[in-house]
């Protein structure tokens, strides 16, 4: 059974019952999730998830969506002691939530089949979303294995073997004429007319399901160290929904009577140089973010203006934590140091999460003997083997790249006209 839960408009308040709009239909404001209560707390709410399966779906009672067909391999990711790390940083008592276990190898597998399980309930059959990395991946395998479609805007420029290992998982692969801001506000406009208004655009019609995969992390840690929580988490930022829902989600694990009462992790946000809107906020002592132009060896925290800014900064503040920029040539180092030390070779926002550990601990700002657990959402997998045919694989098996389009919703549709193939469905699933 999923727990109760409603829509809150963060701009204006007004509150809604659960359906599938985007937007406050008052005030055109962002919708948060506000969960219910769940069926049991305390101890029994306990004994149902350690019952539960070793995946993201044993929080099944904590969470708004049921489980999509093939998500069974998601989520319960190790949470490995990293001593070498720790004692180099200067950390006794480091923890490293590593979220390259996972099919796709990142946290995206968890927010991709949350928002897939609320898509199956609203009768959507076909995926979709813009990106260029770990969402495309996730996206394209968690819609093979539940039975859907799955389309992935792209820019032209990704090199022809991405786009092939997109594909290969069965998605509609469809280059844009345009850079990944472009690209992006394309899927906005999708998600919001014509036929491809049906489809389920991950994160931007299904963001307040989205993002509720993520708060199963917080909900791993505290039950793998033994149902408590850490002094201070690590997280990096892009939009900011992976810290605000682990913030959220250790709130509410006290709440439930998961785990003893009292104050969350401080929460500190690790943002590269290059990028760093809410560090220079937070800095300032100001509550507004400005915006900047990402210019960073962290491309998947490349985003200049960070809808969930406002929301990460006072998180930050209320819990005791905060905001760090991580020098641009700290990064490579520092994911060079977790791979030599702990043997967790992450992608670059990894780097960024270490060095702005080493970063928190040299300026005292952890209590002699915290516990920290540093979130590394990604690995550094190599998605596919040079292919010099990469580009021409439309109409090869289940997935395909199409042709360039220009960045316009009538472009998309007539290049997808007829959707794209729904996976066969398979037994057991």
């Amino acid at each position: 059974m999923t727990r109760p839960s409603s829509l809150r408009c963060r701009a204006c308040g007004e509150v809604r019952a659960t359906a599938s709009v985007q937007y406050c239909e008052e005030c055109f404001g962002p919708l948060d999730l506000v969960p219910g209560p769940p069926g049991a707390t305390g101890d029994e709410l306990r004994a149902r998830i350690e019952a539960g399966p070793p995946s993201m779906w044993r929080y099944a009672p904590l969470l708004p969506v049921p489980a999509p067909p093939g998500a069974e391999s998601v989520g319960w990711t190790p949470l490995r002691p990293a001593p070498a790390l720790g004692g180099a940083v200067g950390v006794a008592d480091l923890w490293l939530k590593d979220e390259s276990a996972n099919p796709a190898g990142s946290f995206k597998d968890r927010v991709v089949a949350a928002a897939l399980g609320r898509a199956l309930e609203d009768g959507r059959r076909v995926a979709a979303c813009a990106s260029t990395g770990n969402l495309a991946h996730a996206v394209a395998g968690g819609a093979r294995r539940a039975g859907m479609g799955a389309v992935v805007l792209v820019p032209a420029a990704l090199p022809g073997d991405d786009r092939a290992a997109i594909a290969a998982a069965g998605a509609t692969v469809v280059p844009v004429e345009a850079g990944y801001d472009a690209v992006n506000r394309l899927a906005v406009e999708a998600s919001m007319v014509g036929e491809t208004e049906r489809w389920a655009w991950v994160n931007v019609g299904l963001r307040p399901w989205y993002v509720e995969g993520s708060a199963t992390v917080a909900h791993e840690i505290a039950e793998q160290l033994g149902w408590r929580v850490p002094d201070a988490v690590v997280a990096p930022m892009a939009s900011g929904a992976f810290a605000l829902a682990l913030h959220r989600a250790f709130v509410d694990l006290a709440a439930v009577g998961l785990v003893p009462a009292g104050p969350p992790p401080a929460l500190w946000v690790a943002q590269p140089a290059g990028c760093a809107p809410v560090a220079a906020a937070f800095a300032a002592g100001a509550d507004d973010v400005a915006p900047v132009r990402p210019d960073t060896a962290a491309p998947s925290l490349a985003m200049g203006d960070p809808p969930d800014g406002p929301e990460v900064l006072a998180a930050a503040r209320a819990s005791t934590g905060g905001v760090v920029a991580v020098p641009e040539h700290e990064i490579a180092p520092a994911q060079r140091r977790l791979a030599e030390l702990e043997g967790v070779a992450a992608e670059p926002a990894g780097g960024v999460v270490v060095g702005a550990t080493a970063r928190i601990a040299a300026a005292g700002r952890l209590p002699a003997g915290a516990t920290v657990v540093a979130c590394i959402t990604g690995g550094a997998h190599d998605r596919w083997v040079p292919d010099p045919g990469a580009p021409d694989r439309a109409g090869q098996g289940p997935g395909r790249v199409t042709g360039t389009i220009p960045p316009t919703v009538s472009a998309l549709s007539a290049e997808v006209a007829g959707g794209p193939t729904v996976a066969p469905e398979e037994p057991n699933r």
